[in-house]
């Protein structure tokens, strides 16, 4: 069974058993849909209110269109919660084959290392979403329905944090990985990934505590 199809209750369950998956890389694709749900349901209760409709029409458009982006974005981020226990669950299987010749172990190091390179994809593609969810959200927050600013705060933090989680799947995924030039792509790339997400969550976080005080 998809891990997206358990109850709430389940889910928990699932993550709080004596398994290693569904672990972090799940549960970090899943702060980024659930962050990605919070700041949608502000649009919400925007798009409703008189001082939206009353904006310029091309302000309106930018916003519905972001609107309608993030939840692409949710869907994806969703897709993720499975396909990284997927991946996990496909490094194990490699860490069951044979290898009592050389020629097995030499087997077993090839498919070890693409399942390793696959499951490190996953939460790399969870860090890209994240901070592409980020850019989405940040320009709606502005015409945000003030009463729920706080929500849209909440959904910032999840979403960063989905990001962060993801960025420490990748780390630990590379963490004494044979090829070194595939290893520092990987480290490369979530680095700049997380230079930017920093300035945009710290950007929209500032934000909305302004709004607050």
């Amino acid at each position: 069974m998809k891990l997206l199809e358990l109850t709430c209750k389940e889910f928990m369950q699932a993550v709080d058993a004596p398994t290693p998956a569904p672990g972090g890389g799940s549960v970090s694709a899943f702060s980024v849909a659930q962050g990605i749900s919070l700041i949608r349901m502000v649009a919400h209760l925007t798009i409703g209110k008189k001082k939206f409709k009353e904006l310029p029409e091309d302000s309106k458009n930018e916003y519905l269109v972001s609107f309608e982006k993030l939840n692409r974005e949710k869907n994806i981020a969703m897709e993720l919660v499975d396909l990284d226990t997927e991946a996990f669950n496909r490094i194990m299987d490699c860490l069951q084959l044979p290898k009592n010749t050389s020629e097995e172990q030499l087997i077993r190091e090839k498919q070890l290392n693409k399942a390793t390179i696959l499951a490190t994809e996953v939460p790399h593609k969870v860090a890209e979403l994240a901070l592409e969810a980020l850019k989405t959200a940040f320009p709606m927050l502005k015409y945000a329905n003030k009463t729920a600013i706080s929500d849209f705060g909440v959904g910032l933090l999840l979403i960063k944090a989905g990001f962060e989680g993801a960025v420490l799947n990748v780390k630990t995924n590379m963490k004494g990985f044979s090829d070194q030039t595939t290893k520092e792509e990987f480290l490369g790339s979530v680095a700049k990934l997380k230079e930017e997400a920093d300035i945009l969550f710290e950007q929209g976080i500032q934000e909305v505590n302004r709004f607050l005080s």
